[in-house]
């Protein structure tokens, strides 16, 4: 009996302290050369987010020579908010549970057309990041034109609660038949 109490706080132990599946991927599609299999758009619906997160603004820069006052050497940027104006998400220094993605282009059809972007001084109002396309770390530049976003970065594969609750279940029934044979 003794076995069995100690195994069942093991597994106990394992399933809840074993990391929780929380994390979330996104994917935005962006237009301009777009090989997504996704809706790409320049301008982005406001997607709803599954937990909140910290408020603000992404930056991607195109090189290393981005600039985060000249909007036109940025390729794209992220916004998460709550408030929407006139179709543009609005980044926030609050808990928001929203993002947008801009790209150039603007649905108006022309590839350097930045008219959607945030101004430089709104970015620098709520907290920001700036990237570089080409090593982001949490906002991931999967493919031409196509951004995973995680709520945290990913480290491997997470064991799903189910999956230790069977590992516990055929432990158990395992040291039970032991249990008996022994008797």
């Amino acid at each position: 009996m003794k076995h069995l109490i100690a195994l069942a706080l093991i597994v106990g132990a394992l399933f809840f302290g074993a990391p929780q599946t929380g994390a979330f991927t996104l994917d935005l599609f962006e237009t301009i050369e777009n090989t997504a299999t996704g809706a790409p758009c320049d301008l982005c619906p406001a997607h709803e987010l599954p937990a909140l997160v910290q408020g603000g603004y992404v930056v991607l820069f195109e090189s290393a020579a981005g600039s985060l006052t000249d909007p036109t050497t940025w390729s794209d940027v992220v916004i998460f908010g709550n408030e929407i104006l006139a179709g543009i998400l609005q980044g926030g220094a609050g808990m928001v549970g929203q993002v947008q993605l801009l790209s150039k282009g603007c649905e108006t059809g022309q590839a350097s057309d930045i008219s959607c972007f945030p101004t430089p001084a709104q970015i620098l109002a709520v907290p920001f990041a700036t990237i570089v396309e080409a090593d982001p770390p949490t906002v991931y530049f999967a493919s031409p034109n196509t951004y995973n976003i995680w709520s945290v970065p990913p480290r491997g594969n997470v064991p799903e609660p189910a999956t230790l609750t069977l590992l516990g279940v055929g432990l158990a029934g395992l040291s039970f038949m032991a249990w008996r044979r022994r008797r």
